[in-house]
């Protein structure tokens, strides 16, 4: 693999490629085909989270420049935080894809990034339109990891990082506070059926 000047290894698109189809794969077989109860799915969902998305990376992108304002132990109670936030916004998607496949299509090297491989894919869907998803993986070390979703031309990272901001310029830039209401917000949707 080449190394890039700051001691990136390049991602391989092959490679990338490979590891979305087993995640996905790995995914439909336990989000999607079995029928455990909602509060399993949402543990496996997590277990899935941790080993196929690089968590903090977006994590820190959302926040933008309020990271680098935010103490370390700030950073840390947001990102605990925003897991269970990510867990409980996307969960409710997967139990709906039954009998959705997704097909994973080219993979190109990012012109500027060499860590950084787009996956292109399509959700086949059972009822509706196939919708086009290009997955933003980056190589960490020999693993990879999904820094960011674009479905239909819509970025995750970016959607989150407007919805996020929006908070703290009312909050007047207190991470803190963001957190504390992220909290209660997933306490009160992990009580709702």
């Amino acid at each position: 693999a080449m190394v890039s000047p700051n001691g990136l290894l390049a991602a391989e698109p092959s490679e990338a490629s490979r590891f979305l189809e087993s995640l996905s794969a790995r995914a439909i077989d336990e989000l999607v085909n079995s029928d455990v109860e909602q509060e399993q799915k949402a543990r496996r969902f997590r277990e899935l989270l941790r080993t196929g998305f690089d968590i903090p990376a977006i994590g820190r992108f959302v926040l933008s420049r309020y990271w680098r304002q935010a103490t370390e132990e700030e950073q840390k109670a947001f990102l605990g935080a925003f897991e269970t936030f990510i867990v409980q916004r996307f969960t409710p998607l997967f139990s709906a894809y039954r009998g959705d496949t997704l097909e994973v299509g080219e993979a190109h090297p990012h012109p500027e990034t060499l860590d950084i491989v787009t996956v292109a894919s399509k959700l086949v869907r059972a009822q509706g339109e196939p919708v086009s998803v290009d997955w933003r993986i980056r190589r960490i070390d020999n693993q990879y990891k999904i820094f960011d979703v674009v479905a239909e031309g819509i970025s995750m990272g970016i959607t989150l990082r407007s919805e996020f901001t929006s908070i703290l310029q009312r909050q007047g830039g207190n991470i803190s506070a963001l957190t504390e209401q992220m909290r209660r917000k997933n306490a009160e949707q992990a009580m709702a059926p």
